[in-house]
């Protein structure tokens, strides 16, 4: 709730400073840009009838290159770090905690339609491709096993931009619609294959950028 907030605010703001200010309302063909987007997630749970609780945190950064090929039109590629942790309580007040690190490569084109000066929505088509291992620590166990997970996704997001100058410009992106598949390795006893379609409006998937153009 507190994401869907603070997006409405950004939204609210940008659109009565643009129609203050006459600033940018293209960004030519031939433009670089540099952009690091950033997403920090955080959800408990708990069942007081069952003495159960549930939270999970998250966090991801990734830097991304864009370049022009037209105006308003970029493709572009990024390199980001995710880390994810997850605590789970039973009833029996055991601990069982699962620790995810992957790394994810990103190719895009992204097209920004402006709504007033200095303020655009875009449309990114991506494809996505995560790898890395999660460990299982279970709080009565010296055993912590270890999986490898693979993640490949292909889709649109949306979001918007406001630009603060010229060059600057912070943006957000909203949920994402699209194909996700999913491997889990553990060992050679367990695989385990997921693929879905979906629009994921997941707070988790609210992201905020910083970028720099020139």
């Amino acid at each position: 709730m507190k994401k869907i907030i603070i997006a409405a605010i950004f939204i609210a703001s940008g659109i009565l400073n643009a129609q203050e200010n006459k600033g940018v309302t293209k960004i030519e063909k031939g433009t670089w840009n540099f952009t690091t987007d950033l997403s920090v997630y955080s959800f408990n749970r708990s069942y007081d009838q069952i003495k159960n609780e549930n939270s999970t945190f998250s966090f991801n950064i990734t830097p991304k290159l864009n370049y022009f090929i037209g105006d308003n039109l970029s493709l572009g590629f990024g390199i980001g770090y995710n880390y994810r942790n997850n605590d789970n309580t039973d009833n029996n007040q055991n601990l069982t905690t699962q620790n995810t690190n992957t790394f994810s490569f990103n190719s895009y084109i992204k097209k920004h339609y402006f709504i007033v000066s200095n303020l655009s929505f875009f449309l990114q088509g991506e494809v996505n491709y995560q790898t890395g291992k999660t460990k299982t620590i279970f709080q009565n166990s010296s055993n912590i096993p270890t999986s490898d997970i693979n993640t490949f996704f292909i889709g649109i997001r949306p979001g918007v931009s406001y630009f603060l100058t010229n060059k600057i410009a912070i943006q957000a992106y909203f949920g994402s619609l699209g194909y996700t598949n999913t491997t889990i390795k553990n060992g050679t006893s367990f695989k385990e294959n997921q693929n879905r379609f979906d629009l994921n409006l997941n707070p988790s998937q609210l992201i905020f950028g910083m970028s720099y153009y020139w």
